[in-house]
């Protein structure tokens, strides 16, 4: 039915409301306020959106029982919006971009003579890049934003590591449990005096957990230094 307030307003629709079909029906346990059905034979329902300049920007149809498609038909990107914020795109040639998905990449400077014996915070005090603002190179500290898997990768280049040293602990520390990578450098038969260390985990993450990098070098009269070629990066994965 419709019901209309003046001449000039738009019309009122009250019931379900059915384009193509005369008996709109219920999906699941849903009420259905609008069905489009296809036109007999052609095995698609279709919403057809067009611009003021006449040119179709985008569509809505269903292929059949088996597909369901939204999206542009021409040449042109998709986008998500959030907040009046385009936060995905889908380009004519499928690429997907997400620019407020959470992932940094920050690295050190030179550090010369690192403590022996105790804990230290790698100090990836460089941002490389931070797309949605979660990394403080002033803690060398990730907050998650979200709940989720986190991939998170750090390595570490050192000079002059001695063999007296023993052993060299690497590892990520997260809120929830702390991932740990070990070199015993005295199974070598002389000093390094170029190492690097990789370390990487998909990490459980919530909401306000964070994470940083943490190194252990055992014991030795002398210590190693840090290069400025040392990364700490992370990004959201599910």
């Amino acid at each position: 039915s419709i019901a209309t307030k003046s001449p000039l307003a738009s019309p009122v629709f009250t019931g379900n409301v059915g384009i193509g079909t005369s008996s709109p029906t219920a999906y699941g346990a849903a009420a259905t306020t609008l069905e489009v059905k296809g036109v007999s034979g052609s095995g698609s329902g279709l919403i057809k959106v067009t611009g003021a300049d006449g040119v179709v920007s985008g569509a809505l149809y269903a292929g059949g029982s088996t597909s369901m498609t939204i999206g542009t038909q021409t040449n042109h990107p998709f986008g998500f919006n959030t907040n009046n914020t385009e936060r995905m795109r889908i380009d004519a040639a499928g690429i997907v971009t997400k620019p407020y998905q959470p992932a940094f990449q920050a690295r050190t400077a030179q550090v010369a003579n690192l403590p022996i014996n105790q804990t230290y915070i790698v100090p990836y005090g460089t941002e490389v890049f931070d797309q949605n603002a979660d990394y403080n190179p002033a803690t060398y500290t990730f907050t998650a934003p979200v709940t989720g898997k986190y991939q998170l990768n750090a390595s570490i280049y050192l000079n002059n590591v001695v063999v007296a040293s023993g052993y060299v602990e690497f590892y990520i520390a997260t809120s929830n449990k702390n991932y740990y990578s070990i070199l015993s450098v005295n199974g070598f038969d002389t000093d390094l005096l170029y190492f690097t260390m990789p370390h990487t985990v998909l990490a459980d993450m919530d909401a306000g957990d964070t994470a940083k990098v943490g190194l252990w070098i055992a014991s030795g009269s002398q210590t190693a230094d840090l290069h400025s070629q040392s990364y700490f990066s992370g990004y959201l994965v599910c």
